[in-house]
């Protein structure tokens, strides 16, 4: 999600949705390896452009969430592998500082298709950028707690599994801890 949803003491009544534009560009920070089940990421450079939404009805202690982005790639061999992002989530605050949260991650977008676009021999530059070039689409569900330390620092924590892939390594369970600083 673009942010933390802390409790604000400003009268929930007065904005009870918020919405968000955002823009994000991702860059290689080296030039690391991409070809392997056990590669870091696709070593292209990146650029998301969407909006975030959170909603906290004036008269609950509940929260919901969406962030809805597309990113373009920079494309390799030619291929097109834009593809949109939507997360989503919804959660209760069980204090100022504290608050829980169910949540999905879908990746939905363009690319090359395994194994009818590498015909054999799995040769050449085409099969050894595959990883670059396969459309990884999912849809992954989880649950979650946030603390907030103060105004500007919180902990996340989650755990989640996916639960549809195309394209994609299947992945079984994932936990992550996460410090955010707001500005």
């Amino acid at each position: 999600m673009a942010g933390f949803p802390l409790r604000r003491a400003v009268s929930r009544q007065d904005r009870p949705l918020e919405i968000e534009p955002y823009v994000g560009f991702e860059t290689p920070s080296s030039d690391y390896p991409f070809y392997a089940n056990a590669a870091v990421g696709q070593n292209l450079n990146k650029l998301e452009v969407g909006a975030g939404f959170t909603y906290i009805p004036p008269i609950s202690d509940a929260f919901f969430g969406l962030d809805v982005g597309y990113v373009f790639v920079e494309k390799t061999l030619g291929v097109n592998i834009n593809h949109w992002g939507v997360n989503g989530s919804a959660g209760y605050f069980f204090g100022p500082r504290l608050s829980g949260r169910v949540f999905f991650l879908l990746k939905k977008g363009n690319g090359l298709d395994f194994p009818e676009d590498f015909p054999v021999p799995r040769t050449g530059e085409r099969w050894y950028q595959h990883d670059r070039l396969v459309r990884h689409n999912y849809l992954n569900f989880g649950v979650g707690l946030d603390w907030a330390l103060n105004e500007k620092y919180a902990v996340s924590t989650s755990v989640m599994t996916m639960t549809w892939g195309e394209q994609v390594h299947i992945m079984d369970y994932a936990t992550g801890v996460t410090l955010t600083r707001s500005f």
